[in-house]
C-alpha cells in the first residue's frame, strides 16, 4: 500500500492531493495563478488533514513537473524536493502534457462509446501570444507527437487533422479552435488530471521510478529568455 502526495502548480489551476494506492483521498485547489506559491504550503497541511495523515506517513512525494508556467514548475519542484529532503521519500515526476492527455482521453470516452482507434488526444498549455506546449496521443495514449512548443496558424495540426478525430484539450484550445476547419476538432476547454495523476504517481512507485533529488530539474520544454542583465 502506497500514500502519495501530489503537488502541481505547473498550471493555471494548481492542486496538491492525497493519494492512496492511486485513489484520491482528498484534495485542496487553487485557481488564482499568482498565488500558487502562496496556496501550496498551507494546501498540503489542509490536505493531510482532511485525509487524516500526517507526512511521516508518507511513502513519496509526486510532482507535476512540466512543461508549464517557469514560476509555478519551480514552486511546485522544490517543495517537493524539500519535503523528499526533510522526509527522506522518494520524488516522482509527472509530465503535464501527459496528464492532460490521459484527462482528455477519459472525458471523451465518458462521452462516446467505444474506443475509436483514429481518435487523437491533443493537449493544449497557453503559452505566450499564439504560442502552446502541446504533444499527441494515440488511442492508447502512446506519443504521436513528442512534447514541444509551437506557433499556432492555419497550418498546425493539419498532418493529423486531415486523417483523424483530434481531441484538443486545456487553456490553449481557443488558440486552436478560431484557427482550425470545423468537422475533425472536438475541444475541452477544462481538464481535471487530479485522479490520471494519482494514477500514475502510484504506477511510478509500484516500479519504483524515482527521481535523483540533487540533480531533478524542472521540465521547461524551452529556454527561459529574460531581459535583466546581470
Amino acid at each position: 500500500m502506497s500514500l502519495i502526495l501530489i503537488i502541481d502548480t505547473s498550471n493555471e489551476t494548481a492542486f496538491v492531493s492525497i493519494s492512496r494506492n492511486g485513489i484520491v483521498l482528498s484534495e485542496q485547489i487553487n485557481t488564482e495563478q499568482n498565488k500558487h506559491a502562496a496556496f501550496v504550503h498551507i494546501a498540503i497541511q489542509d490536505a493531510c488533514t482532511a485525509a487524516n495523515i500526517s507526512l511521516e506517513e508518507l511513502d513519496a512525494v509526486a510532482v507535476v513537473n512540466g512543461p508549464g508556467s517557469y514560476t509555478g514548475l519551480r514552486v511546485g519542484l522544490s517543495t517537493a524536493k524539500g519535503l523528499c529532503f526533510t522526509l527522506h521519500k522518494p520524488l516522482i515526476l509527472l509530465n503535464t502534457l501527459y496528464m492532460m492527455g490521459a484527462a482528455i482521453r477519459k472525458q471523451y470516452l465518458q462521452n462516446n462509446t467505444g474506443v475509436n482507434e483514429k481518435v487523437l488526444y491533443c493537449p493544449l498549455i497557453d503559452a505566450r501570444r499564439m504560442e502552446v506546449f502541446t504533444a499527441i496521443y494515440d488511442a492508447e495514449l502512446n506519443e504521436v507527437l513528442e512534447p514541444t512548443a509551437m506557433i499556432i496558424d492555419e497550418f498546425s495540426f493539419q498532418q493529423y487533422y486531415n486523417d483523424h478525430q483530434i481531441v484538443f484539450g486545456g487553456n490553449g484550445t481557443a488558440k486552436v479552435e478560431n484557427i482550425l476547419p470545423d468537422g475533425n476538432a472536438t475541444y475541452y476547454k477544462k481538464t481535471n488530471y487530479i485522479a490520471e495523476a494519482a494514477y500514475y504517481a502510484e504506477k511510478s512507485y509500484e516500479n519504483s521510478k524515482f527521481e535523483n533529488l540533487i540533480y531533478s530539474e524542472p521540465y521547461y520544454l524551452k529556454e527561459f529568455y529574460t531581459n535583466t542583465k546581470i
